[in-house]
């Protein structure tokens, strides 16, 4: 996750979960800091349009989508969760 610092002149933080981190092959990794780095310039451009797909498409700017589904199958699969990854990552 990305959190927006409280003064504008320090750095936003970005936290990833150690287990989670460990399940990572080097091109997951890159994929969820790339997305998670598209939310960082949502927020420094349209602070008001933070979505998970948005920040998919900055990410897709830099990595490819194939590391973003399998981050996104990952994460899901942690959380029990079932969806259509074709909402959250564009084609």
């Amino acid at each position: 996750s990305v959190e927006a610092p409280t003064d504008p002149k320090e750095a936003f933080t970005l936290s990833i979960d150690v287990n989670f981190l460990g399940t990572l092959n080097d091109d997951e990794l890159e994929a969820a800091i790339a997305h998670e780095l598209g939310h960082v310039w949502i927020f420094t451009h349209h602070p008001y349009l933070q979505t998970e797909s948005l920040a998919n498409q900055i990410a897709e700017r830099v990595v490819a989508r194939e590391s973003l589904l399998q981050v996104y199958e990952k994460v899901w699969k942690a959380l029990g969760t079932k969806g259509d990854l074709a909402r959250f990552v564009a084609d």
